[in-house]
């Protein structure tokens, strides 16, 4: 007779106590050496086994002394905690929409005397998806999110030099949740993914947040590591306006929607506005294509929503050329802030909120000395958000002093955050870099 076929109907646990593929491997006595020569406390090889590392990367730990004995034992007590509790840290897929909705509408941070919530959704993943590369992480316990973060990681340039660069946003913890250690949890999750690994980190705070001690603490961190490994971070300050008098934008009967056709001209005229700034990388048809497709081809399920492509894309002409292009996000449809300020004499009252839902200017470019004609058609794409019924219309227009001249009369408010940057650093590679006047694409602000 065979042997039989006969499955368990349901996973038994308990057959991990029993199978060869869980036994945890004995260390080897020359590994046993090496540790205690690099003066790893007692217990401490017993417990990275028991977490299952590769032999490799133990390895590696020792050749390099990094990370230290002290930091090796913070990481093992954030990955015993994941591995032996109900929360887990992972990468969020497509039945997490309402995990993450849930999470960020109950994540507010404190700017001065105001509270700010950041919602996302109906489609939680929207403003990622714009992003090249993009991996969300989400902690979780029993199917309640307590803690998010994004990465994504592209090729770009910094001082004319090719660089892959490795964006952070997104950071939330649940209220009720935070001083936990969650924090570090998210830093010490898996990132951006095996295939693409940035050189350069960045990322954006809000001017007044509060957690802006917690970021000192992890520059600190950062400048504190070992020779060979401390890492150097700064901090910039950038901005973007956002045109609030919705009620002025004028459509312009030189504006039209745009075609594939126009895609050649409008790439040019892209890298032409943008050329020299750090962190653009000139765009090639494909790359226009590609945006263009949001960013997959063909037809996309009920469950992948449009978020930003080709029908929104307008062009400007005079004369029968184009001379300006630009594209319009709703951003607003997905992600907004809720700004919140209790009563200055009662605490306790309503006080005062405010919803900023603006759509985002993106892929803009326009010819040499048609400033003017930048400014008509942010005006046109001002008048389609006041039909969308958004707050404003946010654009980088930082080092585009002319186009911002030419909308003054649009409500322009001027919005400032700090740059932070953090070049990996190794004993083999030091990456130096220093971003002066940055290109900031709104899908990653």
């Amino acid at each position: 007779m065979g042997r039989s076929t006969e499955r368990p109907h349901t996973y038994d646990p308990a057959v991990l106590e029993q199978h060869p593929a869980f036994a945890i491997a004995e260390p080897a006595p020359d590994l046993v050496e090496r540790v205690v020569a690099a003066g790893w406390p007692a217990g401490l090889l017993d417990r990275v086994l028991a977490l299952r590392r590769d032999r490799g990367e133990i390895d590696r730990w020792l050749d390099t002394g990094f990370p230290t004995p002290d930091m090796l034992a913070s990481w093992v007590e954030t990955q015993e905690l994941l591995l032996n509790s109900p929360l887990v840290a992972r990468q969020a897929t497509w039945e997490d929409d309402d995990l993450l909705v849930d999470l960020c509408a109950n994540a507010p941070e404190t700017v001065g005397e105001w509270t700010v919530t950041v919602e996302r959704g109906p489609n939680p993943y929207a403003q990622f998806r714009l992003q090249e590369h993009p991996n969300v992480i989400l902690l979780e316990d029993r199917r309640v999110a307590l803690g998010m973060a994004a990465h994504s990681v592209r090729n770009s340039l910094i001082g004319g030099e090719r660089i892959s660069v490795h964006h952070m946003s997104g950071w939330r913890v649940r209220e009720g949740f935070r001083g936990m250690g969650l924090s570090r949890m998210l830093q010490f999750a898996a990132g951006p993914g095996a295939s693409w690994f940035g050189l350069v980190t960045y990322y954006f705070v809000r001017s007044g947040n509060a957690a802006a001690g917690w970021i000192s603490k992890v520059n600190a961190d950062l400048a504190d590591r070992p020779d060979g490994w401390a890492v150097e971070t700064g901090a910039d300050t950038v901005s973007v306006v956002s045109l609030t008098a919705v009620d002025r934008g004028v459509r312009s009967e030189r504006v039209r929607a745009a075609t594939v056709d126009d895609l050649e001209r409008c790439l040019a005229l892209i890298n032409r506005t943008h050329d020299g700034l750090d962190l653009f990388r000139p765009y090639s048809v494909d790359d226009l294509d590609i945006r263009m497709s949001d960013p997959s081809w063909g037809p996309k399920p009920a469950f992948y929503p449009a978020v930003y492509g080709l029908a929104d894309y307008r062009v400007l002409e005079i004369d029968g050329e184009i001379v300006a292009c630009a594209g319009l996000w709703d951003r607003g449809r997905d992600l907004r802030e809720i700004w919140h300020r209790p009563d200055d004499e009662d605490r306790a009252g309503d006080g005062q909120t405010v919803v900023l839902d603006p759509t985002a200017l993106m892929d803009f470019g326009f010819a040499s000395g048609h400033d003017a004609a930048m400014g008509e058609l942010l005006s046109h794409l001002l008048a389609e958000t006041a039909d969308l019924g958004r707050s404003g219309l946010l654009a980088a227009l930082q080092f585009q002093p002319e186009v911002l001249e030419a909308c003054a009369d649009l409500g322009p408010l001027v919005e400032t955050r700090s740059l932070h940057t953090n070049p990996f650093t190794s004993p083999e590679l030091r990456v130096e870099c220093s971003i002066e006047r940055p290109y900031i694409d709104l899908a990653y602000w």
